[in-house]
């Protein structure tokens, strides 16, 4: 049972829902300028199979208040920045456990030109070195996929 509930959630997080989300998530400002035809570009970049089918996802993300339309945009709320707080607690977690493996091994470093000699210091560099890859590689592993239609359009929002 608790295999089947695991593919659950990751199907979900991987659903053309979660993607439109997340698109507006990776956007500068966590919001996009609704100009004339985007949503239709973003229905084709992120591979929704009818207009139909994207325009019932985007309505369902307004009424659930985790996106609004407000001043010509799409704008995402803390609700709807919520919804990525695993992944990105996950990769924040990874990074400052990277930066404290670089740390020690620099500090090892110093210690080796004859200041002192502490040869447990090393390991664990590699110990947080390899904790935070392995935060990182569940993060990566977890974060929804843009297609690449969808990266690209995201530039040209950034433009």
């Amino acid at each position: 049972m608790p295999k089947k509930f695991s593919r659950r959630i990751k199907a979900d997080f991987q659903s053309p829902r979660t993607k439109l989300l997340y698109f507006v998530h990776c956007a500068p400002k966590k919001r996009i300028k609704d100009n004339l035809g985007l949503k239709s570009k973003m229905s084709k970049a992120l591979g929704y199979s009818s207009d139909g089918h994207f325009y019932y996802d985007l309505n369902y993300l307004l009424d659930s208040g985790m996106l609004v339309e407000k001043n010509g945009y799409i704008i995402l709320t803390n609700e709807g920045k919520g919804e990525f707080e695993f992944y990105s607690t996950l990769f924040k977690n990874s990074i400052a456990t990277f930066g404290a493996g670089i740390i020690l091994l620099f500090y090892y470093l110093l210690l080796k030109f004859n200041l002192l000699t502490i040869d447990g210091i090393p390991m664990i560099g590699w110990i947080l070195i390899s904790v935070s890859a392995l935060f990182l590689g569940i993060a990566k592993r977890n974060e929804p996929k843009l297609p690449i239609e969808a990266r690209e359009l995201l530039k040209e929002t950034r433009k």
